[in-house]
């Protein structure tokens, strides 16, 4: 057990490494949801939507409130699976020497993926701040909550799909697409007893967003 722990966190600072020495893709982890954000703060406006639920009373609520919230999760959804599948994908050799090197694939996936996590919750941080100081929700401790699910969800689909899927171009629109229809089309910012259809309780953007 302790040597699959050595392994694991061997195997993690290895790929913070290799992370790091990719700077462009660092970086546009960081700045992507931060200009996802402000775009959607500046084009949405303030307009008050009057929401009436079944049974119950009738709920008031901004629409840039409901699009920043909503924007700030798609936000981070889009940005862990992508670098996640992105830099799963560039460190298949890395991945395929650490094997070679006598660690398991289970150490070097987990490990991977450890790594992954804390950059992207670094990122997800960063996005919450923004958000909060654009718009405080009525939530907080829910709205960070849904952030870090968010992140170790879509995170670990970037991260499986990096290992399974050899083709990066699709790999890379199935994650855009996904995560649009998700958290954009699918679930809804409103609450936890209003949403489209039943079935999507199984969508993975659906119980993150109604801790909200």
């Amino acid at each position: 057990m302790m040597a699959f722990d050595t392994g694991v966190f061997s195997v993690s600072n290895a790929t913070l490494k290799s992370i790091y020495r990719r700077k462009s893709t660092l970086f546009s982890s960081f700045i992507l949801p931060i200009v996802f954000i402000l775009i959607i703060w500046w084009i949405t406006p303030k307009t008050i939507l009057e929401v009436k639920f079944l049974g119950a009373d009738t709920r008031f609520e901004t629409m840039l409130d409901i699009h920043l919230v909503t924007g700030a999760l798609n936000a981070i959804a889009l940005t862990a699976g992508l670098f996640g599948f992105l830099i799963t994908f560039e460190n298949r050799k890395i991945s395929e020497r650490l094997r070679v090197a006598g660690f398991s694939s289970l150490t070097v996936s987990l490990g991977g993926f450890m790594a992954l996590t804390l950059v992207l919750l670094s990122s997800a941080f960063l996005a919450g701040l923004l958000t909060i100081f654009l718009f405080v929700p009525k939530d907080l401790i829910g709205f960070a909550f849904s952030l870090f699910l968010i992140t170790v969800i879509y995170g670990a689909l970037g991260h499986i799909l990096g290992v399974i899927y050899p083709r990066i171009l699709e790999g890379t629109l199935i994650i855009l697409l996904f995560s649009f229809i998700d958290l954009m089309l699918l679930t809804n910012p409103l609450g936890r007893t209003v949403y489209l259809k039943p079935w999507t309780f199984v969508m993975p953007g659906f119980w993150p967003m109604q801790i909200l």
